[in-house]
């Protein structure tokens, strides 16, 4: 059986469900204010599951599975209006994967206990396939299979500590790999990353507001797709911002300190121009 690692710190967050700290990345993988309801807020309730469920099989793509409450919840999801959703998850550390299935619901333990040990977990409404390692790598390997998926959830850690996954060129891939009535979710909304997704080819929006959580962002290929967009003062602001400059990772192989101060020079160059042209 697989043991917690002695260096690993739960946190109870608001709503009673656990979250862990990374050491590595120094970030709780999810809000402290409820690792279920962030999850829900941002990820389940824009999905629209029982709409998409009501149709056909639904596919996810998520990114950054970390101790996989949107793969789960989704899972719920299904169950409850009878349908059955197929995921491809992705994440690095796979050690997060076997803790999680000693620490939190009991319900899912048995999942992640299997993705831990064989990468696999099937079941009459649900299919889960984890793939190990960078995440740039990864969708490469998928878009070269010439996979599309209906939903997309990006749940990196914050763009200074993990900025190889909030990159025009990464959003480039994600792009590649949603359909064309499909929704990416994430919880993020900050300039950089709302801008890099217009750069990389999305319409963007906002997510429902739900009960506390702040809002997150719904990207999507076509316009229609998009339930809360921004007004056009909302865009100007966006786009017009010094703040707004994104970040880039043309080699997809660069490191996260590399990523911040590229883009922070540009930052600095962009105000300076400013300056000079008022």
């Amino acid at each position: 059986m697989q043991r917690v690692r002695d260096d690993v710190k739960s946190k109870i967050t608001g709503d009673g469900s656990v979250t862990f700290f990374n050491s590595d990345f120094k970030e709780h993988y999810h809000s402290l204010e409820g690792a279920r309801e962030e999850a829900l807020a941002k990820y389940i309730v824009p999905s629209e599951l029982e709409r998409r469920l009501a149709n056909a099989a639904v596919s996810v793509l998520d990114v950054c599975f970390g101790l996989g409450y949107n793969t789960l919840l989704a899972a719920e999801e299904a169950a409850k209006w009878r349908g059955s959703i197929s995921v491809t998850a992705l994440e690095i550390d796979k050690a997060v994967v076997g803790d999680a299935s000693q620490s939190i619901d009991s319900k899912w333990q048995v999942i992640l206990s299997e993705l831990y040990k064989r990468s696999l977990y099937s079941s009459d409404y649900l299919n889960i396939e984890m793939i190990w390692g960078d995440a740039r790598l990864s969708c490469s390997e998928l878009i070269a299979d010439h996979r599309q998926y209906d939903l997309i959830y990006h749940d990196p850690f914050s763009t200074q500590r993990n900025a190889q996954l909030w990159t025009v060129d990464f959003f480039k891939k994600l792009y590649l790999l949603l359909k064309t009535d499909g929704v990416l979710l994430t919880y993020s909304t900050a300039l950089p990353v709302l801008v890099g997704f217009l750069e990389a080819g999305f319409f963007i929006g906002k997510s429902e507001q739900v009960g506390e959580q702040r809002i997150g962002t719904v990207a999507a290929k076509s316009e229609n797709m998009i339930k809360y967009p921004y007004s056009d003062d909302e865009m100007l602001a966006i786009t017009e911002s010094a703040k707004s400059v994104p970040y880039r990772d043309l080699s997809q192989c660069g490191e996260n300190n590399e990523i911040l101060r590229e883009r922070n020079e540009k930052v600095v160059i962009g105000r300076q121009n400013d300056y000079v042209t008022k």
